[in-house]
């Protein structure tokens, strides 16, 4: 949870969640970021470690 937002009675709130905004009574809340997927970066990481 990102404060302040309120989460309401009897809420659920998904575990592993990134909650932003007030979850009202009895409502259920589920929030994660988007995955992005970065081809081949990890090879380069390794090269530049590599590198040092």
């Amino acid at each position: 949870m990102v404060a302040p937002v309120t989460i309401g009675e009897g809420a659920l709130v998904g575990a592993g969640s990134t909650i932003v905004e007030e979850v009202p009574k009895d409502s259920m809340a589920l929030g994660r970021g988007r995955q992005v997927v970065f081809p081949e970066r990890a090879a380069f990481f390794r090269e530049l470690k590599k590198k040092d």
